[in-house]
């Protein structure tokens, strides 16, 4: 099977012969299906896409093809017009622990945090403008990062007393679920949640 085979794109997929069917992530960047490391070139997939009939069967990825890029580790970033102000919120207030900051003296343009295995980024929107060359002014949240706590009430005080503005107060929201919203200081929404009894 020669590789000019493997160049007849499908919603995606490549078809090297029949009943092969692997996936071509940058022909189309829209339909992010799953991939295959090297070592699982050749392995049925669990789950090909039902294109059509012909495409409802078990998926094969070819090694004369060409492999998609693969991915890492991953965090949220934030953009802020008040980086310490940020920090004071996540860091000093939600618990975060800082594991990186640029530059390392004076007013940081960007810092990274963790808390429990989950990254947050905090970076200055002049920063996005200079190396990015993007106005990544905070907006209209279209987004909400969301945290569990072991008692959102309590929490909710706190945040508030604090000085985080809230948006709706403690109240239930399902499957044994209470939950809370405020805002960060860019107004981007966080809530806190709680399972309860």
């Amino acid at each position: 099977m020669s590789r000019a085979s493997c160049l007849n794109s499908t919603a995606g997929f490549l078809r090297c012969r029949p009943g092969h069917i692997h996936r071509e992530f940058s022909r189309k960047p829209t339909a992010l299906h799953p991939f295959r490391t090297w070592g699982q070139l050749g392995r049925p997939l669990n789950h090909a896409p039902a294109l059509s009939t012909d495409h409802s069967r078990a998926a094969f990825i070819s090694p004369h093809c060409r492999v998609p890029v693969m991915y890492r580790d991953a965090f949220v970033n934030l953009y802020t017009n008040d980086i310490e102000a940020g920090l004071r919120f996540y860091r000093d207030l939600l618990g975060f622990t800082e594991t990186f900051r640029t530059p390392t003296e004076g007013t940081p343009s960007h810092v990274e945090l963790t808390l429990n295995g989950f990254g947050l980024g905090l970076s200055a929107v002049e920063a996005a403008k200079r190396v990015h060359g993007v106005d990544a002014t905070p907006g209209s949240p279209a987004m909400a990062l969301v945290m569990w706590t072991s008692d959102v009430d309590e929490s909710f005080r706190q945040l508030t007393s604090a000085g985080a503005p809230g948006v709706q107060p403690p109240h239930p929201s399902g499957k044994h679920n209470r939950a809370a919203l405020l805002r960060d200081p860019d107004g981007n929404l966080v809530e806190i949640i709680a399972r309860v009894a």
